[in-house]
């Protein structure tokens, strides 16, 4: 059965509503994507493409490679929030766990970001007690997963 989620929008993004039920932005994509659901904006049905090309102008130039991701992770079976900051998710291996163990930072390949970036990423999962994990897309889609450990001489 396929059901129906309003794309609707905010000051800064949009946000997803099915019923009385706000649904994570990702999530909705990812149901569209499936199949399973139906994004309706203004009034009108919108398909994949265009609701990635509406996120991209308001909200997230990076929407397709966080979705790449999160599209990788969903079909391995792992739960998954967005992340505090910026092109980040949270995940969980499983429904049983209470909180959230891995902290992922989302980048494209071949586009520089400060060191800074990742010394703060780093140290915000250690302090949240999440192990965190780099995810870099390539232009072709492919996703290549790496584990940063910090190191001090």
């Amino acid at each position: 059965m396929t059901t129906r989620i309003k794309f609707l929008p905010t000051t800064t993004c949009y946000k997803t509503v099915q019923g009385n039920e706000e649904v994570e932005l990702l999530e909705a994509l990812y149901q569209v994507y499936r199949g399973k659901a139906i994004l309706e904006y203004e009034g009108r049905e919108l398909n994949l493409e265009e609701a990635i090309k509406l996120i991209a102008n308001k909200c997230s130039r990076n929407i397709w490679v966080e979705f790449e991701v999160y599209i990788d992770l969903r079909k391995r079976g792992r739960i998954l929030s967005i992340g505090p900051k910026p092109n980040t998710l949270l995940m969980k291996k499983s429904k049983s766990k209470q909180y959230y163990e891995y902290y992922i930072l989302i980048l494209e390949e071949n586009k520089p970001i400060p060191l800074r970036i990742l010394k703060d990423f780093i140290e915000e999962a250690r302090k949240n007690s999440w192990k965190p994990i780099i995810a870099v897309v390539d232009r072709y889609g492919d996703i290549t997963y790496y584990m940063p450990t910090p190191f001090t001489p």
